[in-house]
Protein backbone atom coordinates (compact mmCIF):
# COMPACT_ATOMS: atom_id res chain seq x y z
CA UNK A 1 0.00 0.00 0.00
CA UNK A 2 1.50 3.15 -1.11
CA UNK A 3 0.24 6.45 0.96
CA UNK A 4 0.74 9.49 -0.30
CA UNK A 5 2.06 12.26 1.96
CA UNK A 6 -1.02 15.24 2.61
CA UNK A 7 -0.22 18.41 1.34
CA UNK A 8 0.60 20.97 4.13
CA UNK A 9 -2.12 23.55 3.27
CA UNK A 10 -0.60 25.86 5.79
CA UNK A 11 3.07 25.78 4.32
CA UNK A 12 3.99 29.61 3.00
CA UNK A 13 6.39 28.33 0.55
CA UNK A 14 5.41 26.14 -2.56
CA UNK A 15 7.81 24.80 -4.96
CA UNK A 16 7.00 27.40 -7.83
CA UNK A 17 7.10 30.12 -4.81
CA UNK A 18 11.12 28.73 -4.26
CA UNK A 19 12.49 29.31 -7.68
CA UNK A 20 10.55 32.84 -8.04
CA UNK A 21 12.40 33.79 -4.64
CA UNK A 22 15.74 32.89 -5.86
CA UNK A 23 15.50 35.02 -9.34
CA UNK A 24 14.02 37.69 -7.08
CA UNK A 25 17.39 38.04 -5.31
CA UNK A 26 19.79 36.99 -7.56
CA UNK A 27 18.32 40.24 -9.23
CA UNK A 28 18.24 42.52 -6.62
CA UNK A 29 21.82 41.76 -5.87
CA UNK A 30 23.04 42.41 -9.30
CA UNK A 31 21.34 45.60 -8.95
CA UNK A 32 23.27 46.63 -5.61
CA UNK A 33 26.11 45.40 -7.66
CA UNK A 34 25.79 47.70 -10.93
CA UNK A 35 25.22 50.27 -8.35
CA UNK A 36 28.11 49.97 -6.48
CA UNK A 37 30.26 49.90 -9.47
CA UNK A 38 28.04 52.96 -10.74
CA UNK A 39 29.33 54.95 -7.63
CA UNK A 40 32.80 53.93 -7.29
CA UNK A 41 33.33 55.56 -10.96
CA UNK A 42 31.63 58.48 -10.20
CA UNK A 43 33.64 59.25 -7.25
CA UNK A 44 37.27 58.74 -9.08
CA UNK A 45 35.71 60.95 -12.08
CA UNK A 46 34.36 63.41 -9.22
CA UNK A 47 37.75 63.28 -7.71
CA UNK A 48 39.40 64.88 -10.70
CA UNK A 49 37.57 67.40 -10.80
CA UNK A 50 38.29 69.49 -7.75
CA UNK A 51 37.17 73.14 -7.30
CA UNK A 52 39.35 73.29 -3.84
CA UNK A 53 42.69 73.51 -2.39
CA UNK A 54 44.27 73.06 0.56
CA UNK A 55 46.97 74.89 2.95
CA UNK A 56 49.56 73.93 4.95
CA UNK A 57 52.39 75.10 6.31
CA UNK A 58 54.83 75.64 9.73
CA UNK A 59 55.41 77.80 12.30
CA UNK A 60 58.58 78.49 13.69
CA UNK A 61 59.82 80.08 16.59
CA UNK A 62 63.49 80.24 18.29
CA UNK A 63 62.76 78.09 20.84
CA UNK A 64 61.28 75.65 18.59
CA UNK A 65 58.06 74.04 20.03
CA UNK A 66 54.91 76.19 21.16
CA UNK A 67 51.77 76.37 21.87
CA UNK A 68 48.89 78.51 21.48
CA UNK A 69 49.95 79.53 17.72
CA UNK A 70 46.69 80.90 16.25
CA UNK A 71 46.96 80.90 12.52
CA UNK A 72 44.24 83.15 10.07
CA UNK A 73 44.02 82.50 6.57
CA UNK A 74 42.14 85.33 4.50
CA UNK A 75 40.87 84.94 1.19
CA UNK A 76 42.30 88.45 -0.33
CA UNK A 77 39.01 88.77 -2.63
CA UNK A 78 35.98 88.10 -0.20
CA UNK A 79 37.89 88.68 3.01
CA UNK A 80 36.45 85.56 4.49
CA UNK A 81 38.83 84.20 7.10
CA UNK A 82 39.37 80.81 8.61
CA UNK A 83 41.17 80.72 12.23
CA UNK A 84 42.89 77.88 13.61
CA UNK A 85 45.39 76.67 15.78
CA UNK A 86 49.14 75.28 14.38
CA UNK A 87 49.30 72.06 16.74
CA UNK A 88 52.42 71.76 19.55
CA UNK A 89 55.07 71.27 16.69
CA UNK A 90 53.80 74.41 14.50
CA UNK A 91 52.13 73.05 11.73
CA UNK A 92 48.59 73.63 10.43
CA UNK A 93 46.23 72.56 7.84
CA UNK A 94 43.27 74.21 6.20
CA UNK A 95 41.61 71.67 3.49
CA UNK A 96 38.19 72.68 1.07
CA UNK A 97 39.58 76.51 0.39
CA UNK A 98 38.38 77.66 -2.60
CA UNK A 99 40.74 78.48 -5.18
CA UNK A 100 42.07 82.41 -5.16
CA UNK A 101 44.76 84.83 -3.56
CA UNK A 102 45.38 84.06 0.17
CA UNK A 103 46.80 85.91 3.26
CA UNK A 104 48.48 83.38 5.86
CA UNK A 105 49.32 85.46 9.10
CA UNK A 106 50.54 83.70 12.55
CA UNK A 107 50.64 85.15 16.02
CA UNK A 108 51.44 83.80 19.81
CA UNK A 109 51.83 85.68 23.02
CA UNK A 110 55.00 86.72 23.49
CA UNK A 111 56.32 87.56 19.41
CA UNK A 112 55.78 89.76 16.70
CA UNK A 113 52.87 88.80 14.42
CA UNK A 114 53.81 87.58 10.83
CA UNK A 115 51.98 87.96 7.57
CA UNK A 116 52.79 86.53 4.14
CA UNK A 117 50.40 88.17 1.39
CA UNK A 118 49.87 86.80 -2.30
CA UNK A 119 49.58 83.06 -1.97
CA UNK A 120 48.12 81.84 -5.14
CA UNK A 121 46.03 78.96 -4.39
CA UNK A 122 44.89 77.18 -7.77
CA UNK A 123 41.80 74.84 -7.68
CA UNK A 124 43.34 70.90 -6.63
CA UNK A 125 46.49 72.44 -4.88
CA UNK A 126 48.12 72.42 -1.86
CA UNK A 127 49.98 74.86 -1.22
CA UNK A 128 52.76 75.23 1.50
CA UNK A 129 52.75 78.56 3.65
CA UNK A 130 55.94 78.48 6.37
CA UNK A 131 56.31 81.38 8.48
CA UNK A 132 58.68 82.28 11.25
CA UNK A 133 57.56 83.92 14.26
CA UNK A 134 60.50 86.70 15.99
CA UNK A 135 60.56 87.78 19.33
CA UNK A 136 58.20 91.35 20.28
CA UNK A 137 55.10 91.71 20.93
CA UNK A 138 51.83 90.86 19.29
CA UNK A 139 51.16 94.17 18.22
CA UNK A 140 54.38 94.81 15.76
CA UNK A 141 53.98 93.33 12.28
CA UNK A 142 56.94 91.44 10.05
CA UNK A 143 54.78 91.79 6.86
CA UNK A 144 55.96 89.16 3.79
CA UNK A 145 54.85 90.14 0.28
CA UNK A 146 54.46 86.43 -1.27
CA UNK A 147 56.39 85.85 -4.99
CA UNK A 148 57.03 83.43 -7.16
CA UNK A 149 55.94 79.88 -7.17
CA UNK A 150 55.69 77.70 -4.14
CA UNK A 151 56.80 74.06 -4.37
CA UNK A 152 53.90 71.48 -2.69
CA UNK A 153 56.49 69.57 0.08
CA UNK A 154 52.85 68.33 1.89
CA UNK A 155 52.44 65.46 -1.25
CA UNK A 156 53.61 64.24 -4.61
CA UNK A 157 50.87 65.63 -7.19
CA UNK A 158 50.97 67.89 -9.49
CA UNK A 159 48.46 69.87 -10.94
CA UNK A 160 47.94 73.48 -13.01
CA UNK A 161 45.29 75.28 -14.04
CA UNK A 162 44.86 76.54 -17.57
CA UNK A 163 43.95 80.18 -18.08
CA UNK A 164 42.20 81.24 -20.91
CA UNK A 165 44.79 83.51 -22.36
CA UNK A 166 46.78 79.90 -22.68
CA UNK A 167 43.52 78.44 -24.54
CA UNK A 168 43.40 81.12 -26.69
CA UNK A 169 47.03 81.32 -27.80
CA UNK A 170 47.35 77.81 -28.10
CA UNK A 171 47.32 76.20 -31.57
CA UNK A 172 45.18 73.28 -30.98
CA UNK A 173 44.68 70.32 -33.80
CA UNK A 174 41.81 70.78 -35.67
CA UNK A 175 40.16 72.63 -32.65
CA UNK A 176 39.92 69.37 -30.46
CA UNK A 177 39.62 69.79 -26.84
CA UNK A 178 41.54 66.49 -26.19
CA UNK A 179 44.75 68.84 -27.37
CA UNK A 180 44.48 70.44 -24.03
CA UNK A 181 46.39 67.49 -22.59
CA UNK A 182 49.84 69.01 -23.55
CA UNK A 183 49.17 71.36 -20.44
CA UNK A 184 49.09 68.32 -17.96
CA UNK A 185 52.37 68.34 -16.18
CA UNK A 186 53.50 64.23 -16.03
CA UNK A 187 50.71 63.79 -18.51
CA UNK A 188 49.84 60.13 -19.26
CA UNK A 189 49.02 60.21 -22.81
CA UNK A 190 50.09 61.58 -25.75
CA UNK A 191 48.37 64.31 -26.81
CA UNK A 192 48.67 62.67 -31.08
CA UNK A 193 46.50 59.53 -29.42
CA UNK A 194 43.77 60.97 -28.35
CA UNK A 195 43.25 63.32 -30.93
CA UNK A 196 40.65 61.81 -33.60
CA UNK A 197 42.16 60.92 -36.87
CA UNK A 198 40.37 61.69 -40.21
Amino acid sequence: MILLRPENLFSTIHHGTIKIRFRLAAGTTLVVLLAALLFTGAVEIAAAQDIFGRIAGTIQTYRGRGSQRKVTILNESTQIARVLNANKDGYFVADQLPAGAYSVSAEQKGFKTTLRRGNALAAGARLTVDLQLDVGQVTERVVVEAVGDTVNTTSGEISTTITQAQVLDMALNQRHYESLVVWFPARRFRALALTPQP
